[in-house]
């Protein structure tokens, strides 16, 4: 009867033990996954911050990127906005400057004083042809075919501005004089860092005479005589060796 009774809380001190036991298993088995949990939510944030930090980093590169593309086009759209002003007011100089040049009065006998004989201007020019010289001033004569004498005037005003004056007509053979109503004033400006200087008219059509004289003893000469500004007052000319 006893060893039965022995043998029950045997039993039974032995099945509390395994309980025991397996209790404990559990707790440590739980312990470990909370604790692999924690570790894996860890790890999985600390790889979520990392991949936020670098998706910023790649957008603020992105950003970077993409203004200093947008600053070049700003930059290549402002050169080529200074090119183009550039070329159109070279253009509109060329132009202008061509303009002036072509519109130089009559160019043939036909539109000159029809009074006077072609072949006996031409002749009588022929004398005179070539460079003359009054002090700072120069001048140039020539003459065509068709007897149109063409005088090229100009006169520094100072170190950066230079007057120029051109007027065509036929020479009276008898009083060496050559009218005209075609003279165009063009006032040229010397900037030596733009490297070409800027040119615009003053005026057109201006009206006056060139008087020659030549003798045996002396060079050519002529005076001019301006009837728009007065230009040629004390100017005499003298032909240029």
């Amino acid at each position: 009867m006893f060893k039965k009774e022995f043998r029950k809380k045997l039993l039974v001190i032995a099945g509390a033990v395994l309980m025991s036991c397996s209790l404990l298993a559990c707790g440590s088995d739980k312990k470990s996954s909370d604790t692999t949990a924690a570790t894996t939510k860890e790890a999985s944030n600390d790889t979520t911050e990392a991949e936020k930090k670098e998706d910023k980093t790649t957008e603020k590169k992105d950003d970077k990127t993409t203004e200093k593309k947008e600053d070049k086009t700003t930059e290549a759209k402002k050169e080529e906005t200074t090119e183009a002003k550039k070329d159109e007011t070279t253009e509109a100089k060329a132009e202008e400057t061509t303009a002036f040049d072509t519109e130089e009065g009559p160019t043939t006998a036909e539109d000159a004083d029809t009074s006077i004989d072609p072949q006996a201007s031409a002749n009588a020019a022929m004398n005179f042809i070539g460079p003359y010289t009054c002090g700072r001033a120069t001048a140039n004569v020539s003459v065509s075919s068709d007897g149109i004498v063409s005088i090229e005037i100009s006169n520094p005003f100072d170190a950066a501005t230079v007057y120029h004056w051109t007027m065509s007509g036929k020479m009276n053979p008898d009083t060496l004089t050559v009218e005209f109503e075609n003279c165009i004033k063009i006032v040229e400006h010397l900037d030596p860092e733009e490297g070409q200087p800027d040119r615009e008219s003053a005026y057109k059509y201006g009206a006056g005479m060139l008087s020659f004289a030549d003798t045996d003893d002396a060079d050519p000469t002529f005076v001019w005589y301006d009837e728009t500004e007065n230009a040629g007052s004390g100017m005499d000319f003298v032909f240029l060796r």
